[in-house]
């Protein structure tokens, strides 16, 4: 009798053991890790106070899985971004009120979506990653260094409503680590380094080609998808008699519909990487995938100016690696480095595109 129920509960304990080997390895449980205590010195300390603001009421009980997008810096420091990101997300996970969706694998579906990690986010785009993450609530917001302190910005979206549940700052003391990176001076080595980190980037310049064989010429489309429905474009036509190639470069504003009026003309502000803010009025002009400049099936609209746009926009992407675009309430982040790896994989030289801008005069 006693080995019957010795058995019995040895077969109930393998049970439990392996159905709580089952949970999903993209959530971390807070109330299951024990083992490791939490870490309240430091910078993720100082985000304490931050973290239990940027936790609805709501979120709290049941516990609620919740997503933090990377925090998005001034100046690009890939380095700052991700290392001040791991520390709030450290600080929310430390308050045990939420299930944390951890960032490798939101990094991982972002990837999968040609999303682009950082960027100046909106609710609606947050919604967006949200729902394909599956989380209940998801975080986003910025990083503004001031010398020896820097300040975050921080919102969370409600994943079902997609409004703005949170919001809250705060301005902390750097540490040693951050300060290291300000200074250029490795703390190891005490060897100068550059002062920025450089990203690593990745070349989201995505290209679909087209022949017409009967006009005897190709359309190249090159778009660069933002965090939300909003494409910076850059299009060719490339013809057999070069004399009648064409570039047309603008920005996609908004909608899945092309007869929707949002993404048109209008005013846009441009930001470059060294912070200096250029404004552009516009009008709009369709292109298609298909045919390009000619009408054609699978067309979109674009921002254009007819003889200036190919050139402003040329300029912009050559010497841009971050891009920032205001256009009305939205502002929308892209990663435009890689543009000129884009057109040399597709056998495009800069002394073709020079020739087809340079049509335009006649």
């Amino acid at each position: 009798m006693r080995k019957v129920v010795f058995l019995s509960i040895l077969i109930l304990s393998i049970l439990l053991c392996s159905c709580a080997s089952k949970a999903s390895p993209a959530v971390l449980q807070p109330d299951t890790v024990a083992s490791a205590p939490a870490k309240t010195e430091g910078i993720v300390g100082e985000l304490a106070d931050l973290a239990a603001r940027l936790i609805p009421e709501e979120a709290k009980a049941p516990k609620n899985n919740f997503a933090l997008l990377t925090l998005s810096s001034d100046d690009g420091n890939a380095t700052e971004e991700e290392y001040l990101s791991d520390a709030l997300l450290e600080a929310i996970f430390n308050t045990k009120l939420v299930k944390i969706y951890e960032r490798d694998h939101l990094q991982t579906l972002l990837d999968e979506q040609k999303l682009q990690s950082t960027g100046y986010f909106d609710e609606k785009t947050a919604k967006e990653i949200g729902l394909l993450a599956g989380v209940d609530y998801i975080a986003y917001g910025t990083i503004r260094d001031a010398g020896d302190e820097v300040t975050i910005n921080a919102r969370v979206v409600d994943v079902v409503n997609g409004e703005i549940c949170a919001m809250s700052r705060a301005t902390v003391q750097k540490d040693s680590y951050l300060k290291t990176l300000a200074s250029g001076v490795s703390e190891t080595t005490a060897s100068v380094t550059p002062a920025k980190v450089a990203k690593d980037y990745t070349n989201l310049w995505l290209c679909t080609r087209n022949r017409n064989a009967f006009d005897e010429y190709t359309t190249y489309t090159f778009l660069l998808k933002g965090p939300g429905d909003h494409w910076l474009f850059f299009g060719y036509d490339k013809f057999d008699d070069v004399t009648k190639s064409l570039v047309r470069a603008g920005v996609y504003w908004g909608s899945t519909s092309i007869w929707v009026s949002d993404y048109t003309g209008g005013t846009y502000d441009f930001k470059k990487n060294d912070g200096t803010i250029v404004t552009k009025d516009f009008k709009y002009a369709f292109w298609s995938k298909d045919t390009g400049w000619k009408d054609g099936d699978d067309i979109f609209g674009f921002a254009y100016n007819n003889g200036e746009s190919a050139r402003f926009f040329m300029d912009l992407f050559m010497n841009n690696d971050i891009l920032t675009v205001r256009h009305g309430d939205t502002v929308q982040r892209f990663q435009t480095a890689g543009f000129l790896d884009a057109l040399k994989a597709e056998g495009i030289t800069m002394d073709e595109i020079e020739n087809a801008i340079a049509n335009e005069e006649f």
